[in-house]
């Protein structure tokens, strides 16, 4: 997924080998993998923490089969592979950025780096989990639908009577109305068309209607699901990509809806066709039968032989075009920068070549998939019509087959192939789907950072707050105390590097040691409280101030915005803009930084109005008496107030809680 995971990866592999299936967000949490990737020492150690007992040796080409496979090798020193072992015509590895692959001799001895990892379990290596599977992780991210689907497989399904009818009379037409045309045949004869003929595109628009709303509805829960678990990540997992290849994994929501919903919803009638079709074909002409089941097998033969490439070519695309729109984003945000420097040439020769190398890997895929589905139609054609024209023409002359029935033939052969020709392209498309399902599940299979609330819930037991007990802050220094609701708490001398992960622990979203519980009241809910921090700044998104006020609500109440503006002081702001809180957000307002950004922020808590309210950044920079102001005017709604930002001015009466520091002796 990243090209700083091949050392997780290979790890993955050999635990996988040995019985044990590991996903690899869980190894990256266990390793606590950065943006550098493992180096040999950091991959044995990783080893360790699952029971595998590691071995790093120096060895040449020679000696690698002396070692117990499969081990981790290290390829043109900046890459680890999984080594399988030696095989005729080369070595078995595999690749954690191209899967596995027969290389040569000669190109092994010239990438193979001179040191490998090898793994023993020992009794503390426990074997269980299982391989990712494709068929769980779509049912969990298309969901629902049941009864779309079942609408598509009963249209297309009604569909096979209404072909065979139409072979029906086919062969009445050709053997009895041409001999005969009179107006008492042929009136009922094209009645009973007309009725077959309506009848199959009224169910084939209400497939296609209901496949486009299956394939839409999916695609946005995908994509939806997608982005809030991205939301959730934490800060390790979120460092780990940059934001263009975030970006590019949304959009394989609606590609996945694609591939799967015509490919699933029409597969039982696909199936049931194949059987219907082709038993039909078997009853005129054995021969014809035998034809199209050898060009079905020669083309399952061929989808066979490229779908590994299709997969390494979909892998590579993927991450191609990730780098590029990162380095896009990264030159947008950077502009002045490239123009003051003369940088700019370099930046678009940078983003030139990558979006080439994309484009280019992109074509090779196409093309890939276009040799294979060409060459499989034309084997199959060849085949079956072949064998229907020459055997059926031989049936026709030696009298056991009519010529309408060789029209018939001819017509469900065609029905037989076009449903064969689906189940053979839906796995020729399994490669890209797999991939693609693999790249969001490497999102889906996070921690996520925004469910799981390091907070204890204490019920309505004890003095009513929030409870912190012997928090680190910094290496030594411990935190207790009681925050209580109505008042403002301040803890004193709290060091400027530790605001922000304190900030983080103290509303549950960061595991440290140390416990923080919420001790409900009799008349408030004993679970989770709500918790906000105050970090200094508002962020602005496309819309009306309204709506970003009123957290996106359409309809927000300018009831509940107004009062929070009045508190702090942009009540007057708002009311000279023409469209007052309607209007358009602008960067010439000026909300979106500074103090007006604070100010922006601090009404969005009074707006929501939750339990506890957190201040790590911002009060420093309003003026002392409107910063006490707004710190009383939060406590007064009941909320817990708990200022750690250095500097910030606090009420004279609000509570304070000292950072306790060991002693010489406790030290």
């Amino acid at each position: 997924m990243q090209p700083t995971e091949c050392g997780v990866v290979s790890l993955a592999i050999i635990m996988a080998s040995l019985g044990k299936w590991v996903p690899i967000a869980e190894i990256r949490a266990t390793t606590g993998l950065d943006g550098n990737g493992l180096s040999v020492a950091g991959v044995a150690r990783a080893g360790q923490a699952y029971g595998l007992e590691p071995h790093v040796y120096q060895c040449e080409v020679d000696s690698i089969d002396a070692h117990q496979m499969p081990v981790i090798g290290w390829w043109e020193r900046r890459h680890f592979v999984v080594i399988e072992g030696r095989m005729p015509g080369g070595w078995r590895i595999n690749d954690p950025e191209a899967g596995h692959r027969l290389v040569p001799d000669a190109e092994f001895e010239s990438k193979f780096s001179g040191m490998i990892i090898e793994f023993t379990a020992t009794d503390a290596f426990e074997r269980g989990g299982r391989p990712p599977r494709t068929i769980p992780s779509l049912r969990r991210m298309i969901g629902g639908g049941g009864g779309g689907f079942l609408a598509c497989a009963v249209a297309s399904t009604a569909v096979i009577p209404l072909h065979l009818a139409m072979a029906g009379f086919l062969t009445y037409f050709v053997d009895h109305v041409l001999e005969n045309p009179s107006p008492e045949i042929l009136r009922p004869f094209l009645f009973g068309v007309g009725i077959v003929v309506i009848l199959r595109a009224a169910l084939s628009f209400i497939l296609a209607q209901t496949q486009l709303r299956l394939r839409t509805a999916a695609g946005l829960r995908i994509e939806v699901d997608f982005l809030k678990k991205t939301l959730g990540l934490s800060d390790r997992e979120l460092t780990l990509r940059l934001p263009g290849d975030i970006q590019q994994r949304i959009p394989l929501g609606r590609s996945i809806a694609g591939s799967v919903v015509g490919s699933l919803s029409t597969m039982p009638s696909r199936i049931l066709s194949v059987l219907v079709f082709g038993g039909a074909v078997f009853l005129i002409s054995p021969i014809v039968g035998f034809g199209v089941i050898l060009a079905s097998i020669a083309g399952l033969g061929i989808v066979k032989g490229v779908n590994r490439l299709l997969f390494e070519l979909n892998t590579k695309t993927q991450m191609a075009l990730s780098s590029q729109r990162s380095t896009m984003f990264a030159g947008l945000s950077s502009q002045a920068w490239l123009y003051e420097s003369g940088s700019v040439g370099g930046f678009l020769e940078r983003w030139t070549s990558e979006l080439a190398s994309a484009r280019s890997l992109s074509q090779r895929s196409s093309r890939t998939k276009l040799f294979a589905s060409s060459s499989r139609g034309l084997l199959s054609q060849l085949v079956s019509q072949v064998a229907t024209l020459v055997f059926g023409g031989l049936g026709v002359i030696a009298g056991d087959v009519t010529i309408g029935e060789l029209a018939a033939l001819q017509l469900l052969v065609g029905h037989a192939e076009g449903s064969l020709g689906g189940l053979i392209g839906f796995a020729q498309s399994l490669p890209i789907l797999k991939s693609n399902i693999a790249r969001l599940d490497d999102i889906m299979d996070c921690p996520d950072s925004s469910t799981e609330r390091m907070l204890g819930a204490g019920g309505a037991s004890g003095p009513s707050g929030l409870k912190l007990e012997n928090i680190a802050v910094g290496r030594q220094s411990r935190l207790n105390g009681l925050a209580a609701p109505g008042v403002v708490t301040v803890i004193e001398g709290c060091p400027d590097r530790v605001v922000h992960g304190l900030a983080k622990q103290l509303s549950g979203r960061l595991r440290r040691s140390g416990t923080v519980t919420w001790q409900g009241t009799e008349e408030s809910d004993p679970s989770l409280p709500r918790v906000r921090v105050v970090r200094g700044h508002f962020p602005l998104f496309p819309g009306t101030y309204a709506e970003n006020l009123g957290g996106f609500d359409p309809n927000p109440s300018h009831d509940l915005i107004w009062p929070a503006l009045v508190s702090v002081e942009l009540d007057d702001r708002f009311e000279a803009l023409p469209l007052g809180l309607q209007a358009a957000v602008h960067p010439e307002d000026g909300f979106s930084s500074g103090e007006d950004s604070t100010r922006l922020e601090l009404a969005t808590v009074l707006i929501d109005a939750p339990e506890v309210v957190i201040v790590a950044s911002g009060m420093a920079s309003l003026p002392q008496n409107d910063a006490v102001d707004l710190l009383s005017t939060m406590a007064a709604s009941g909320a817990v107030v708990l200022v750690i930002e250095p500097g910030a001015a606090v009420p004279e009466d609000a509570v304070r809680i000292a950072i306790e520091n060991p002693t010489e002796d406790d030290r």
